[in-house]
């Protein structure tokens, strides 16, 4: 369990800035429990809706045309923003390996 609601922020935010930084559009972005129960999962203490689908053919980097593998490359960056995001601003050396689930 998360120490606090600002952990979770902190977390959401860090997924939200890097759908911003590699132009990836997303609909929504919250902790809100109201907006949880419509979106999430049941576990996710927070969450975050992509617009566009993952790639999911991921069987073959070396085949890929350079928009695929931005595509790819911006689906994995926006995944780990959140636990980057915990680890600059807890001060922590450790990652919080839930991310946000509970």
């Amino acid at each position: 369990m998360h120490d606090s609601i600002g952990q979770i922020a902190i977390h959401e935010s860090g997924h939200a800035l890097a759908y911003v930084l590699t132009n990836r559009p997303f609909s929504i972005v919250t902790i809100e429990s109201h907006q949880l129960a419509i979106h999430g999962d049941g576990k996710s203490l927070g969450y975050i809706q992509p617009i566009m689908p993952y790639y999911h053919n991921k069987a073959s980097y070396s085949r890929l045309t350079p928009p695929e593998f931005f595509q790819i490359f911006s689906e994995d960056v926006t995944i780990i923003a959140g636990y980057i995001s915990q680890k600059i601003f807890s001060g922590s050396k450790y990652f919080d390996k839930t991310g946000s689930k509970t």
